[in-house]
């Protein structure tokens, strides 16, 4: 086939494509009434899904944790912008503030930027599957800042959702002392979570950390809590966790909010008008 007529029918291809995407009035596709919130805390186990292209959320939490006889009480988030339906940028923090008895208050103690990747969707049988990596950076220089060293997660997130039941399972291998001593360990999670009706959710886990406990003590909770979703935007939680190392951590009380903003508008895509056969569109 001769090259120009190849090239003016790939054109021609594309246009079409793009007509069908873009309706020739100008205006959008339908944006959706509502974007569920996908709230991956207070759980440790985060479920696979992700909110549409285009949408932020954000995870707030506060977290009272119990070791040795003393409290400490530190702040959480996460924020969360979907570039793509199956990626996601994430940024977060587990020491938005960090206070307690004997331990200098801060803020920001170390920071989680990271990717999200959605593999698919669930389908009538198969559960949604999902990867992510993050890198743990330290903040602060002083001897007691909780993140010190420069760390490496990646996970692997499998969801299903079974009437009115839903499930995730999680894999995590974490890396500690990038520019150090590399020292890895892994953590299991399971955590479902019950739609009570009305908003209403109980949810529980069971999850522990495993491997070179003599480099890094070992981790693990059982935890319970309940959820309310007033709107498919916001949801609330609140619970307890016990810790299955008493001498790392005997119990966490905590609570928080997850949330999607509304999108910002975005500028429509305007086609300009028809023009009569033979004439010349002229630009402004």
């Amino acid at each position: 086939m001769n090259p120009f007529r190849l090239a003016a029918l790939a054109a021609l291809t594309s246009l079409s494509a793009f007509a069908n995407e873009v309706r020739l009035d100008g205006s959008e596709e339908t944006e959706p009434e509502t974007v569920e919130a996908q709230a991956c805390r207070p759980t440790i186990a985060c479920m696979a899904e992700l909110v549409p292209a285009g949408f932020f959320e954000v995870e707030a939490g506060y977290g009272g944790r119990v070791a040795s006889g003393q409290a400490t009480h530190s702040g959480q988030l996460l924020l969360k912008y979907s570039v793509l339906d199956h990626l996601q940028l994430q940024l977060a923090t587990n020491n938005l503030f960090l206070v307690g008895a004997g331990t200098p208050a801060r803020a920001v103690d170390g920071v989680m930027p990271g990717l999200k990747w959605l593999i698919n969707d669930q389908g009538t049988w198969a559960p949604s599957n999902a990867l992510s990596v993050h890198l743990m950076m330290p903040t602060h220089g002083f001897e007691g800042a909780a993140q010190q060293t420069y760390d490496l997660q990646a996970w692997w997130y499998v969801s299903k959702d079974i009437s009115f039941v839903h499930a995730d399972f999680n894999l995590m291998l974490n890396v500690f002392d990038l520019g150090g001593t590399p020292t890895p360990q892994g953590l299991s999670t399971l955590a479902v979570a019950f739609d009570l009706t009305r908003g209403f959710g109980f949810f529980t886990e069971l999850y522990s950390t495993w491997g070179n406990a003599q480099a890094v003590p070992l981790d693990g909770g059982s935890l319970n809590g309940f959820s309310f979703a007033p709107i498919d935007e916001l949801v609330f939680d609140v619970g307890v966790d016990v810790g299955l190392y008493q001498a790392n951590r005997a119990l966490t009380v905590f609570a928080g909010v997850t949330f999607v903003p509304h999108r910002k508008s975005r500028v429509p895509l305007v086609r300009a008008p028809a023009q009569p056969a033979g004439t010349v569109a002229s630009s402004l």
